[in-house]
């Protein structure tokens, strides 16, 4: 009988190992069937109007970082430490080009930075304008593609242009990331239906307002203008070190000549004049930002921006 046990306990510690080693193989099997998943590109982005179109393009992949506070002016944008490890980090970089972010040119190519970096004001087939000089001014000047420095940077402020800037972001997406290229293309293709329901919603909106002409102080909103035929008449052009009330006095008969109704500022320093202005001229203002400054980040922040400046024209532009 000892005997017997003796052969059981050898038996059933063999069936233990041999049970021990199956589970092991089979555990090897099924990792080389459903390896781990591709991890997102790492996708920074200078301005938030275009961070929430690549988001957009990259849901249900991964997200990306803006790179300019929403404080600052992307003109005059200054990199630090920080900014620098941030572009080391990534696999790839969206911004506008020197006609926005004139300051990031020489950095750009200093810089050490192994990712593709995506210009995107050379898209094929965008609508530029020329920076507006002057005073006052005339019709838009439409350009193809300028020369660096001379083109007006804020390309997301006609819907035709965001989808063809869609479609560039996607296309470099799936260049460092092509085993997505599916998601990327759908997503795509949604987003540009979104921005062709907006652009009708927008255009609705604002159609009554067409001949109501406005100033502005800085000359950030000519795409917008041309896209919905608004009546931007001139920039204010203030001289923030000359003496206020001579400045003011000069403005008060520029809004009569031009019968401007509306004066629009951009940056939030702008308040302090605009509400000077208001209180000497009675023409209505507005603080309207391109950037979406106020908006949570996110795909959603392109559209919110959008309707942000269709209905601070409108309020400003409509008589009280």
């Amino acid at each position: 009988m000892a005997k017997s046990a003796g052969v059981m306990s050898r038996d059933g510690t063999l069936g233990l190992r041999m049970a021990w080693a199956l589970g092991a193989w089979l555990l090897l099997l099924s990792t080389w069937a459903e390896p781990a998943a591709a991890k997102a590109p790492v996708v920074v982005v200078t301005v938030r109007p275009l961070t929430a179109l690549v988001a957009a393009v990259m849901q249900g992949i991964g997200a990306p970082t803006t790179l300019i506070p929403s404080d600052q002016r992307p003109e005059t944008f200054e990199l630090h430490n920080q900014d620098e490890d941030t572009l080391r980090q990534a696999d790839l970089v969206f911004w506008v080009g020197p006609s926005l972010e004139a300051s990031l040119v020489q950095p750009f190519a200093d810089l050490e930075i192994g990712a593709r970096i995506a210009e995107l004001d050379d898209t094929p087939g965008l609508l530029i304008f020329q920076r507006r000089h002057g005073g006052e001014w005339d019709a838009p000047a439409v350009v193809g593609q300028p020369a660096h420095g001379a083109a007006d940077g804020h390309i997301w402020l006609d819907a035709d242009n965001v989808k063809l800037l869609i479609g560039r972001i996607a296309e470099a997406l799936i260049d460092v990331d092509f085993p997505d290229a599916e998601i990327y293309r759908s997503n795509a293709e949604n987003l540009r239906k979104r921005v062709d329901a907006l652009d009708r919603e927008l255009a609705d909106s604002l159609a009554s307002l067409h001949d109501l002409p406005f100033l502005q102080m800085h000359d950030d909103f000519q795409y917008f203008e041309a896209r919905y035929n608004l009546t931007g008449v001139g920039a204010i052009g203030l001289e923030f070190d000359a003496q206020p009330s001579s400045q003011l006095k000069a403005l008060n008969a520029r809004v009569a000549r031009l019968h401007a109704v509306c004066v629009v500022g951009d940056e939030p320093g702008d308040t302090a004049y605009l509400q000077a202005i208001a209180t000497t001229s009675g023409v209505r203002t507005a603080l309207i930002d391109p950037y979406g400054a106020d908006y949570s980040e996110g795909p959603d922040l392109y559209f919110q921006t959008m309707r942000g400046i269709a209905a601070q024209f409108a309020h400003c532009l409509s008589a009280p």
